[in-house]
Order: C-alpha cells, then structure tokens, then sequence
C-alpha cells in the first residue's frame, strides 16, 4: 500500500466515523491495520529469506494474518 493510497483509506475512515457510520469506521481502520502489518511482515519475510534464516521465515509466515 502506498502513501496515497494510505491516505486515501484514512480519508474515508474519517469521513465515515464524521457521518456516524463508527462501526464501518472501525472495520475499515482494523482492516488497514491488518494490512499494514502484513506489508511489512512480508518485507520482513524477504529479507530473512535472502539471509537464510528459514525457521524464522516460517514463524513469521504463521505470525501472518490473512
């Protein structure tokens, strides 16, 4: 997710939770958490594979939330 696009999805949570629609809000702010976390995990994930360290590639892919 890039910066744009991150500001965008904040954009509309904020609108959201202004027209009083928090429940959407919520959802869709724990939804960009997710995927955030994710993001990096993965850039996480490539850098232990490029130095070998495999076990810790597969606790990180099972730390990862789908």
């Amino acid at each position: 997710m890039d910066t744009a696009d991150r500001e965008l999805k904040f954009d509309a949570i904020l609108m959201a939770i202004r027209l009083g629609y928090t429940n959407a809000a919520r959802r869709a702010f724990e939804a960009s958490l997710k995927n955030a976390a994710n993001d990096k995990l993965d850039q996480i994930i490539r850098i232990a594979t490029e130095k070998g360290a495999f076990s810790l590639v597969e606790e990180l892919q099972n730390t990862r939330e789908s």
